[in-house]
């Protein structure tokens, strides 16, 4: 996939074998590959659309696969997505998988799930980003899980079933 940024404002992440294009002001195309970019001005752009290209428009998310060829757009929360310029990290039902991939990526101390069951177990709430200990205490508190330090990593699983 190719993003060409024609006067705008957007932001671009790799999250789980999937980018995510947000497009804050302006126009953003998406393209299927990167020969697919047109040899002239980028107003010649919307001309050379295929059918696996996209044109976003402010307020909107582009969630497109790494691995086929699948993509929505869909309503974004564009303040939630502009958390990160603040150093915050923001979820709202994301799950686990994917909230412990954001966080790792500003800690030198890591997180890894040892269970494959709580990986989609949602996560809420706001962190600021590279915080892990914070992050720890939150989801320990609100999910059904456990962290076990392990050196400079934490491990999660599931709660033990206290009984």
């Amino acid at each position: 996939k190719v993003v060409v940024a024609t006067g705008t404002s957007f932001s671009v992440e790799l999250v789980r074998h999937q980018m995510r294009v947000v497009l804050y002001e302006g126009q953003v195309a998406v393209l299927q590959r990167a020969d697919d970019l047109p040899k002239a001005a980028p107003v010649q752009l919307s001309a050379r659309r295929g059918p696996a290209d996209v044109q976003l428009r402010p307020g909107k998310e582009l969630i497109a696969s790494l691995d086929a060829d699948v993509a929505a757009v869909v309503a974004t929360d564009v303040r939630r997505s502009l958390s990160w310029e603040a150093g915050q990290l923001s979820f709202v039902d994301e799950p686990l998988v994917e909230a412990v991939e954001r966080v790792n990526r500003n800690s030198d101390r890591k997180i890894v799930i040892g269970d494959p069951e709580v990986s989609r177990m949602p996560v809420n709430g706001v962190f600021n980003s590279g915080d892990v200990d914070a992050f720890m205490v939150g989801i320990r508190e609100t999910l059904p899980v456990a962290v076990h330090p392990k050196g400079e990593r934490f491990v999660v699983t599931k709660a033990q079933d206290p009984s």
